[in-house]
């Protein structure tokens, strides 16, 4: 009867033991890989963002290119005709487009 206690004994010592160990390495993988997978998301969202400012910068640069001639680099009439186009523009982040606005403040 003792025996049969022992051996039932180890038997369930040894599950415990096991489980323990395989709760530990993945606990350990799945720390790591949420680490990584934070990391990737980072780096995804930044690229985003930088190619979104590209894109809006070349949209605001599109909206005034066609008042400069190569000639007219110190007309202060245009810069200030592109100070004002600049100052209407606002950005709606729901549709991804610029609005452009006659009201000045």
């Amino acid at each position: 009867m003792i025996l049969s206690i022992r051996l039932l004994f180890i038997a369930v010592l040894q599950v415990v033991i096991t489980s323990i160990i395989t709760y530990w390495l993945v606990a350990d993988e799945y720390i790591e890989l949420s680490e990584q997978s934070l990391e990737t998301l980072e780096s995804f969202m930044i690229e985003q963002k930088q190619q979104q400012l590209k894109n809006y910068t070349s949209i605001a640069i599109s909206a005034v290119e066609h008042l400069y001639k190569p000639s007219d680099q110190d007309n202060t009439v245009v810069k200030s005709l592109v100070a004002d186009i600049f100052d209407s523009m606002l950005y709606s982040g729901d549709d991804g487009y610029f609005l452009f606005t006659m009201v000045k403040a």
